[in-house]
């Protein structure tokens, strides 16, 4: 991701920067399991199923005809 971040910037792209962009993604990729250490995520059959629910609605929303019955 960094190499496509220093892509989009082309020349003006410096090593500072490509550095710079290292730590961003490097960052981010910590991020996830520090919010799970604070706030693990729990999936109970109602969680599941309500979750599902939602994510069947918007695909319908969306137009998907495969959820269409």
């Amino acid at each position: 991701m960094t190499d496509v971040a220093a892509k989009l910037l082309g020349e003006r792209c410096s090593s500072r920067d490509r550095a710079t962009l290292s730590y961003v993604f490097a960052a981010q990729r910590l991020l996830r399991p520090a919010l799970q250490l604070h706030m693990p995520l729990v999936v109970t059959p109602e969680t599941y199923h309500s979750n599902s629910t939602f994510v069947g609605v918007v695909l319908r929303m969306l137009g998907c005809a495969a959820l269409e019955s």
